[in-house]
């Protein structure tokens, strides 16, 4: 909105009347966050057909190529990543081996999904005012030096101390990750704050509004 639509959207206030308005500069950091999550991913296809076989007891690799039409190689790299996200295991009941679901990769055919942890970097704004983690994704925050030269009035930081390890939950970031994900990206939850990296005072353009008593 341009600084004339704020003012006329905010300027009625019971017993109030505007008095004056600025253009100030409010702090915020700029901040990478090390995180343990968890994503959720649409399963392939061909290993989604190979749980699904699996789970009618078709359990060798040359029983699933046969079955489902698709050369060895195929079978072996989608039963070796299943195997990597512990969605199957080799067992031997009559010393022969077999591939079998595990109560993972049964969970797993029932969504769909399959949910992998990561360790990732996420970038995130902190709000040092609400002292909340939040993402300014369609303004350009600001450097100090810029302050004057925009003619903005810089608003203090109380209290004036950098984003704490304890200042960022891990539902603080999952909160950000889901406002702002798009449809094409995976859903993800957060389930430890590592670290926070790289830590940068910024500032964000806004609109102060002086109010009088009527």
């Amino acid at each position: 909105m341009t600084t004339e639509e704020i003012i006329k959207r905010y300027q009625q206030r019971s017993g109030y009347r505007l008095a004056d308005y600025a253009e100030v500069a409010l702090p915020i950091y700029s901040i990478n966050v090390q995180a343990l999550t968890m994503a959720h991913r649409r399963l392939p296809p061909i290993e989604e057909f190979v749980l699904r076989c699996l789970s009618m007891n078709i359990r060798s690799a040359a029983e699933l190529s046969h079955f489902l039409g698709l050369e060895d190689q195929v079978i072996k790299s989608a039963l070796a990543g299943l195997a990597q996200t512990d969605s199957i295991a080799l067992t031997a009941p009559r010393g022969k081996q077999t591939w079998t679901l595990t109560s993972k990769g049964k969970a797993t055919i029932e969504t769909a999904e399959m949910v992998i942890p990561e360790e990732r970097t996420i970038p995130i704004h902190f709000d040092a005012l609400t002292r909340k983690p939040t993402l300014y994704r369609f303004q350009r925050p600001l450097k100090h030096r810029e302050l004057e030269d925009e003619g903005l009035i810089e608003i203090d930081q109380i209290p004036p101390k950098r984003p704490q390890l304890l200042d960022i939950t891990p539902f603080g970031i999952e909160r950000v990750i889901r406002k702002f994900r798009a449809e094409s990206e995976e859903s993800r939850d957060v389930l430890a704050i590592r670290s926070l990296e790289n830590i940068k005072r910024l500032y964000i353009r806004a609109i102060a509004l002086l109010f009088k008593s009527t």
